[in-house]
């Protein structure tokens, strides 16, 4: 016996099949569940909505480009602004809070790394260490 199909493009040659062995051989198979009109338009449904969606899909990766770049044309104005808005108040930094911003931080020197404990080597080389366990 046959496998229902799983795919969709499977699935809608197996519906058009279907309509059309319903529509030839009326006198084998006289009182479907389904009559082969209704199917026949199920199956037009589907393919309208199908192809709808691909058209919604096709829409919506344009949107999302237009939207991309009008975020990217928007982060590099508010960019230049803040540039301009950090050199204009580099005498007073706190102006910079009415735009939402803040002034740089003051560099502050690293902390050295602490010293490492409950280190065993295996083996060394020149330029290579193996760790024990």
């Amino acid at each position: 016996m046959a496998r229902f199909p799983k795919t969709e493009p499977k699935i809608a040659h197996l519906a058009r099949q279907i309509v059309d062995g319903l529509a030839h051989a009326a006198e084998q198979f006289p009182k479907p569940p389904v009559p082969a009109t209704a199917l026949q338009a199920q199956l037009d449904d589907y393919k309208e909505k199908s192809a709808a969606l691909a058209r919604s899909r096709a829409e919506a990766k344009i949107r999302r480009v237009d939207k991309n770049n009008a975020l990217k044309t928007l982060k590099d104005s508010m960019r230049a602004d803040l540039r301009y808005a950090e050199v204009t108040a580099r005498r007073n930094p706190e102006q910079l809070t009415r735009l939402g911003w803040a002034a740089r931080r003051p560099r502050t020197q690293l902390k050295p790394p602490g010293e490492v404990r409950n280190i065993r080597i295996r083996d060394e080389g020149d330029t290579w260490v193996f760790p024990g366990t």
